[in-house]
């Protein structure tokens, strides 16, 4: 939440910076940084979501290999899905 609240604190203050002057640099500098700041957010969400995700693999695996064959391909493809729709 700390990354959350520096990504605020920084596109307040470039806005009022914007706001007071209307400096084509400065909106370059924004656009620039808050696509860095985004990137790096979304790096940190998806190392914890992976970081999630290996804690619970050996269960599932454990899991699929109990099922028959039409099940654990029905399952597989239905988690992909979601996968995919999630992302």
């Amino acid at each position: 939440m700390k990354e959350k609240k520096e990504v605020r604190e920084h596109g307040a203050a470039v806005l009022a910076g914007l706001m007071k002057g209307g400096d084509e640099n400065l909106a370059k500098d924004f656009r620039d940084r808050a696509y860095e700041e985004e990137n790096i957010v979304q790096k940190r969400r998806k190392l914890r979501e992976n970081e999630a995700s290996l804690v619970v693999l050996p269960d599932l695996l454990m899991e699929l290999d109990g099922m028959d064959e039409e099940s654990r391909l029905l399952t597989l493809v239905e988690g992909v899905l979601a996968a995919n729709i999630f992302d």
